[in-house]
């Protein structure tokens, strides 16, 4: 009863906030369209939660949600560039900070291709996808299997709409869907900052040192412990957040700084190692390729009158 109860409330509050925000029609359409620009999407105002294994694109639901929502990282058979072995200067964390700042991938809008490798306690996996970010609005995902479109994923600063293409089935949820499912310490404003390269940094207070050819910012914080590393150009090479508490750890390595094809620095290959008690250990390895920055794409997210909702 106590569950029934917030469920409604959670409801309540979706549905409220579609009013405000997107105009919801509440005639009993169940369809949710979304392109960008100029509009944005329409949504039931109902939150649907679904039950371990009973959402299976590829036949592991984990696979899926994994990948589009930990997120994202990318080309081809580029190189990574070489650090060259320089002695660095001892700086500040404040230093370091406002460097790295400066640095930051300032793109509003992102769109290329991925070719994205799964390897976790299911085995191995390999899947194609499309990748498109508005920045601070929406982030959209089709994925690809065998050469058809398995699954189509939208992403926005409060929602996560997930779908099943083989299935013709639908998932909807908020945001908390990566911790719940996952244990990734992300938000929206996490995973665009991840997905463009930037570094994401939730505490206040660092301190710094050199590692090897590295600088290293680390933050003992509220929630996670959190280390930094920088090449001298000031781009993000590596994070670790780890959370005591709970147990859990996530790696992100970002290689391949190379220029894009309008000439802005973009790390076109991505490693990501999480670990939970829940999940056990899984790792992503993304390669990046035909990426271009501040040109506005379209963001189409249509859900077919016939989908089911997954329970």
């Amino acid at each position: 009863m106590q569950q029934c109860g917030q469920r409604q409330n959670l409801c309540a509050r979706t549905e409220r906030y579609c009013i405000m925000m997107n105009r919801i029609d509440l005639r009993g359409s169940r369809k949710i369209s979304h392109v960008v620009p100029p509009a944005g999407p329409r949504c039931t105002g109902e939150v649907v939660r679904h039950a371990p294994g009973s959402f299976l694109p590829f036949g592991k639901c984990s696979l899926l949600l994994t990948v589009v929502l930990a997120a994202l990282w990318m080309s081809g058979c580029k190189p990574a560039t070489a650090v060259q072995a320089t002695e660095l200067r001892p700086r500040s964390a404040d230093y370091i900070v406002r460097r790295v700042a400066r640095h930051q991938v300032p793109a509003r809008w992102l769109s290329g291709r991925a070719r994205i490798d799964f390897d976790g306690e299911g085995g191995h996996e390999r899947i194609s996808a499309v990748i498109r970010l508005q920045r601070d609005s929406a982030l959209m995902l089709a994925f690809r299997k065998y050469n058809v479109e398995a699954a189509r994923v939208l992403v926005r600063p409060d929602s996560i709409f997930v779908l099943d293409r083989l299935n013709k089935q639908y998932l909807a949820d908020d945001i908390g869907l990566l911790r719940r499912r996952f244990g990734l310490p992300f938000g929206f404003q996490e995973l665009q900052m991840l997905l463009l390269g930037n570094p994401v940094l939730p505490g206040t207070q660092y301190e710094a040192r050199i590692d090897s050819v590295w600088y290293v910012l680390e933050s003992d914080g509220r929630r996670y412990d959190g280390a930094w590393w920088f090449g001298p150009d000031w781009r993000l090479r590596k994070m670790r957040l780890y959370d005591p508490l709970r147990d859990e750890e996530l790696i992100c390595r970002l290689d391949a700084w190379q220029p894009d094809e309008g000439g802005t620095l973009f790390s076109y290959l991505r490693t990501l190692e999480v670990f939970t008690p829940a999940t056990g250990a899984w790792q992503v390895t993304i390669h990046f390729s035909k990426v271009t920055l501040d040109e506005p794409k379209s963001l189409k997210f249509e859900i077919p009158e016939h989908y089911t909702k997954v329970e």
